[in-house]
């Protein structure tokens, strides 16, 4: 005589003699493994879009290459035109700078420098009303060679290379270690933005 088989009430809800809920087991193992795998890929490319608060990514700003005019003051007499070769970007500012910096580095060519080469170019704002601020380290206004010739040289050069590749510019202020200063060495009036032009 076969004894009969013990009866347990939550055993006997959770048998499954067609395989039905196996069956439906693996669907939602496999949904869950894709929602997973869904999660992380977004987390992914957020990761990848996140940038730093202020910085412009390269591929952004550094588009391509740009050429532009720098001026310095013939040896002789005149104005002497020295291209330069820029990285371009998507903001005004950023070229700007450049450009600035190219006028540093001081001519290549038979001209006289206008820059201290110590000079540094701090920062350059715009304020999209054609008025531009450049920020300057101390070093140009403590080494600059002084005398009025010298010291016009180095604003007229300024004002020039920014008229002649961003004629957009309208006024130019000049910054010392920002601060506004009255002149780099007593005989340009710096207390105000200047007009810009090409000088001839």
């Amino acid at each position: 005589m076969n004894e009969p088989e013990p009866q347990y009430p939550y055993v006997t809800a959770l048998r499954d003699p067609k395989g039905f809920l196996r069956g439906w087991r693996l669907v939602f193992l496999l949904g869950g493994l894709a929602a997973l795998g869904a999660i992380a890929f977004g987390l992914e490319l957020a990761l990848r879009r996140e940038e730093p608060p202020g910085v412009i990514p390269p591929e952004r700003s550094e588009v391509a290459g740009r050429t532009v005019e720098v001026l310095f003051p013939g040896e002789t007499a005149g104005w002497v035109r020295e291209q330069r070769e820029i990285l371009a970007a998507d903001r005004r500012e950023i070229m700007i700078r450049r450009l600035v910096e190219e006028l540093v580095k001081g001519p290549t060519s038979k001209a006289s420098p206008v820059f201290p080469p110590s000079t540094k170019v701090e920062d350059v704002f715009w304020d999209s009303e054609g008025e531009l601020t450049v920020i300057f380290s101390e070093e140009l206004r403590s080494e600059h060679p002084g005398g009025s010739r010298a010291e016009t040289a180095t604003i007229e050069s300024l004002l020039g290379s920014v008229e002649l590749n961003f004629p957009e510019v309208q006024r130019l202020r000049i910054l010392i270690d920002g601060e506004v200063v009255a002149s780099l060495a007593g005989h340009v009036d710096l207390s105000g933005p200047l007009d810009t032009f090409i000088p001839r």
